[in-house]
């Protein structure tokens, strides 16, 4: 189930990034724990990739509940360093296009502006 996947899975991994990477001075990050979970990320977008490769969405080819957690958190990584996260992740890239050309993900993001760093690199 994508939806506890997720929450349980991939929110545990990009919570710490995006709190060290975007909120953290860079001399106080906690290098050890970000090297961790980017590591992790990595497991998870490689795993995300090969269930995307191909399908237009999470679950196949029909956009269900579980693209709309799913697809927050693909967005959310590429907020973390201005989408470096995603980078080395064309799929991901493409599935995240696919959701903004939605009405809804347009109208929900409407106004959301980035997220100006506190201390981080975003």
């Amino acid at each position: 189930n994508y939806i506890s996947y997720a929450v349980a899975t991939v929110d545990q991994v990009l919570e710490p990034l995006y709190m060290q990477l975007t909120h953290t001075p860079e001399n106080q990050r906690d290098n050890k724990l970000v090297k961790t979970k980017m590591e992790q990320f990595h497991i998870v977008a490689t795993h995300l990739s090969q269930q995307l490769r191909d399908h237009q969405f999470i679950c196949g080819d029909r956009f269900t509940a579980a693209d709309c957690v799913i697809g927050y958190n693909i967005w959310w990584a590429g907020v973390i360093q201005g989408g470096e996260l995603l980078n080395d992740y064309p799929v991901l890239q493409g599935y995240i296009e696919r959701l903004r050309e939605r009405a809804a993900f347009q109208e929900t993001f409407k106004g959301i502006k980035p997220v100006k760093p506190s201390g981080g690199s975003l």
